[in-house]
């Protein structure tokens, strides 16, 4: 609520009440101001987005605004400890959240969403629904290849439970506020949390990225962690998934290392020959 609060600040400012044929005539000198103002080019495209928006919810004439292109590709990515820092920082009750979307590299708008009838315990899986995802397409977690997101759901379930006796009330969401309530939105909580944790600036949404890094260093295909995350496309995930360093640099000792061996051991065999002939 606080990011749309900023943006409907910045309209108000610039437009104030004016007029909307005058609200027409001067969307570019507000994308010329807000430029001006240093706006990242997402956040200039996001208020035009809901100006439009709301013309189309006031039944007014279609508002033509300029295209933005945004070119916002991040390389932020979490590592296991990074998580565990910021988890200790949140709320205990969005703490499982953090680590879900680390495991399953899910959106959170998808984590906060899934209910009790997508996580099916007993069957190991936890499943979007078609139509529940960004790209619309269906998607299955299996939960017995991950056991640390098994636990996590398992004691989720435990959590839910609780609540459910002590408040007398059915909890349909596997995450919810300790009164049972829907969570409808943890980013004032996520941004403390990573300041606190010596993280700060770091998006819940680069956990995605982070969950890509992870599978690639677990040995799994791009096909597969396509399919477990939701990308569509190769493009796409090549856009997430940023270069495990550590990884090739473990794998580049590894190579040096065995071709010093090779190198070692051939030396000393042409050594023994070259000894043998000299002792004739």
């Amino acid at each position: 609520m606080a990011r749309w609060r900023q943006v409907l600040a910045h309209l108000a400012s610039y437009f104030g009440t004016a007029l909307v044929g005058e609200i027409a005539e001067n969307v570019n000198g507000y994308v010329a101001l807000r430029r001006r103002q240093k706006a990242a080019p997402a956040s200039i495209r996001m208020e035009l987005a809901l100006l439009r928006q709301a013309f189309r919810i006031a039944g007014l004439p279609r508002l033509d605004v300029p295209s933005i292109e945004v070119r916002n590709t991040r390389k932020g990515f979490l590592e296991a400890a990074d998580v565990q820092r910021i988890a200790g920082h949140l709320p205990e009750h969005l703490a499982p959240i953090a680590w879900a979307g680390f495991y399953t590299g899910w959106r959170k708008s998808e984590i906060l969403r899934l209910g009790w009838r997508d996580a099916n315990l007993a069957a190991g899986t936890v499943r979007l629904w078609p139509g529940e995802t960004k790209s619309g397409s269906g998607r299955v977690f299996p939960l017995a290849a991950c056991p640390p997101l098994a636990r996590l759901l398992a004691d989720q379930r435990a959590t839910v439970s609780r609540i459910e006796r002590e408040c007398q009330c059915v909890v349909p969401s596997v995450f919810c506020q300790p009164d049972g309530g829907p969570i409808r939105d943890m980013d004032d909580s996520w941004r403390s949390a990573c300041t606190a944790a010596g993280k700060p600036g770091a998006l819940f949404h680069d956990l995605r990225r982070s969950f890509a890094l992870h599978m690639r260093r677990l040995g799994l295909s791009e096909t597969d962690i396509m399919e477990l995350a939701g990308w569509k496309t190769p493009s796409m995930f090549r856009r997430y998934c940023v270069a495990d360093e550590t990884g090739l640099a473990e794998r580049l000792r590894r190579a040096w290392n065995g071709t010093t061996s090779a190198q070692a051991t051939d030396s000393e065999g042409l050594s023994r020959d070259e000894a043998t002939a000299a002792s004739r």
